[in-house]
């Protein structure tokens, strides 16, 4: 059987790297509350990754859920960061997990649209024939509005995507807004919006990659799991 052709192979890399910014915020809180174990082949049977803590703290070591700016901020920080597991949950837990994090209003819109996430995005990392690398890291954040019981929190975020047959190396920047409300003693999700960028410019010695060296050069490479948080 012939392989992808080139236009199948761009439709792919729009598709998966548009799954990254959709489900960006609410499949990464999942991750951070989830207690279900990691499976270490992932969709494509080799996910490139070291694994560890999918927030890097414990609930000893901070609480997501203080009832303070502090908190929302780290509530949300985590969400962005732990994205990069979303894909180790099957659909059952996935529904639970989003159900218990998100308020009651926006529930229902919520799973429904991570879910569908999820599983078109299982289907494209399943089409590679090797690694599937996708790193996402928090890099900056401010508080957008808010006080009290209610936050909106910005974060800057890039992730990086490469998967040898779906997805040539790319990187996508963008601003994750978390609207958050402290409900039943916790910070959960009532909305979020994604909006592309600031972008920066490759540097002047950076030339394009295929999927296939970028993944020989990484050969070895442990990921680092974690982003410092407030």
């Amino acid at each position: 059987m012939s392989g992808p052709t080139a236009p199948q192979v761009r439709r792919r890399i729009v598709v998966v790297a548009g799954l990254v910014a959709a489900a960006l915020l609410l499949v990464g809180a999942v991750l951070v509350r989830s207690s279900s174990s990691h499976n270490d082949g992932g969709p494509s049977g080799d996910i490139a990754e070291n694994q560890g803590s999918a927030d890097g703290a414990s609930d000893d070591e901070h609480s997501d859920s203080d009832q303070n700016e502090a908190g929302a901020v780290r509530a949300a920080i985590a969400s962005v960061g732990a994205a990069q597991r979303w894909f180790y949950l099957s659909d059952d837990e996935l529904v639970a997990a989003v159900s218990a994090i998100t308020t009651e209003g926006a529930r229902d819109r919520l799973v429904e649209q991570n879910l569908a996430a999820v599983r078109l995005a299982r289907e494209s990392f399943a089409m590679s024939s090797g690694r599937v690398w996708w790193v996402v890291r928090p890099l900056a954040w401010k508080v957008d509005e808010g006080a009290g019981g209610r936050f909106r929190v910005a974060v800057w975020t890039v992730t990086v995507l490469s998967a040898i047959g779906v997805a040539v190396p790319q990187s996508t920047w963008s601003t994750v807004h978390v609207d958050l409300e402290w409900v039943d003693g916790a910070w959960r999700v009532d909305d979020m919006a994604d909006t592309p960028g600031p972008t920066p410019m490759t540097g002047p010695h950076d030339d394009p990659w295929n999927a296939e060296p970028f993944d020989t050069a990484l050969e070895g490479f442990a990921r680092l799991e974690t982003e410092p948080v407030p």
